[in-house]
């Protein structure tokens, strides 16, 4: 079963103007300033404010947003957030690589040895 497709951005928004979410007061242009600080205190004040921030936070990361601030994570944040999961990929192809190595020397030596045996019996 597949994940349900995010809701629109219409739907959205309507949403959020029915509980008065903070990002649809009249200092709009906060939520989706490219200054650090503004950022910063648009998202502390999600966080503190907004009845929808969960629902938010998880339809910016289904819709794939890039700027602004949404769910009280600012755009810097979830770029290391994406940079965090990336190096865990990472991590874990390294580690699945090491353990494939291990296993394939593991079993070249015992091929060694059991060949190893055969050719002194003879």
């Amino acid at each position: 079963m597949s994940d349900p497709k995010p809701v629109s951005l219409f739907h959205f928004i309507e949403r959020a103007e029915k509980v008065h979410a903070p990002c649809m007061g009249e200092d709009r242009y906060n939520w989706q300033s490219n200054d650090p600080h503004v950022s910063r205190y648009a998202a502390q004040r999600c966080r503190r404010d907004c009845p929808m921030v969960l629902f938010c936070r998880q339809w910016a990361k289904d819709t794939g947003q890039r700027g602004g601030t949404w769910g009280g994570v600012t755009d810097n944040e979830r770029g290391y957030e994406r940079l965090r999961r990336m190096e865990e990929r990472r991590q874990a192809r390294i580690a699945k690589v090491a353990a494939d190595l291990a296993a394939r020397e593991a079993e070249d030596e015992r091929i060694a040895r059991f060949q190893g045996g055969r050719n002194t019996q003879t």
